[in-house]
């Protein structure tokens, strides 16, 4: 868990947030025609993505495709 103070143009306040990180992949049985064409799916041939959620109000804060 990490604490983040954040300010951001669009918000002109300033905010804390509590932050927890997850690193998530998707099971090999739940692969679609075509999977590796997605922008989650990393030169090793997994397929996952990193996300980020305030952990007192559970907003999805940022995520990255591919881990």
């Amino acid at each position: 868990m990490k604490i983040l103070w954040e300010t951001s143009p669009r918000n002109p306040d300033s905010n804390w947030h509590i932050l927890q990180a997850a690193t998530l992949t998707v099971d090999p049985a739940n692969y679609w025609p075509g999977f590796e064409m997605a922008d989650s799916t990393c030169p090793n041939g997994i397929v996952g993505f990193r996300l980020v959620v305030d952990s007192v109000t559970n907003e999805v804060l940022y995520y990255d495709p591919g881990i």
